[in-house]
């Protein structure tokens, strides 16, 4: 007996790093959809369950300059990670710069034999401990400078 169902439904979940990559890729999926679904004398809908617009944090900031310093990278040589993370969420709430970091490597993340050797976890701890310890005796400075000589 050969069934045929009345309707199918496919999820995808797909990262982009502009807006203007999501709107090409929507228009792309909209079209062939649309055509594969006509040459079968069916119908096609696209449906949208949720839209983080990518984070883009602007590389000459303070604050991304310091860290690309402690890690021992220019500013200019950071990239675009093409993952996401719950910060999509968060950051248009409170519109500060974003950071993605983290020991390992992300071909290695979330997989089944996920694993971060014990050298890249210290190198990220001497990493982090170098940003803050810089951006402390910034802070610090800085804050001599507004208010004079204090005990901080």
């Amino acid at each position: 007996m050969n069934i045929v169902p009345g309707y199918a439904v496919l999820e995808v979940d797909i990262r982009v790093v502009s807006d203007e990559h999501a709107k090409e890729l929507l228009r792309r999926i909209e079209e062939s959809g649309t055509r594969l679904a006509a040459a079968k004398e069916a119908a096609f809908r696209l449906r949208v369950m949720s839209y983080n617009a990518p984070i883009v944090t602007d590389g000459g900031t303070a604050i991304v300059r310091g860290f690309a310093e402690a890690c021992g990278t220019r500013a200019g040589a950071l990239e675009i990670c093409p993952y996401s993370t719950d910060a999509v969420s968060v950051l248009p709430v409170l519109g500060i710069p974003l950071i993605i970091y983290g020991p390992g490597r992300i071909q290695q993340a979330h997989r089944q034999d996920e694993y971060i050797a014990l050298s890249e976890l210290a190198q990220a701890a001497q990493e982090l401990s170098r940003h803050l310890t810089q951006s402390e005796d910034a802070n610090t400075t800085h804050t001599e400078r507004l208010n004079g000589p204090s005990d901080l």
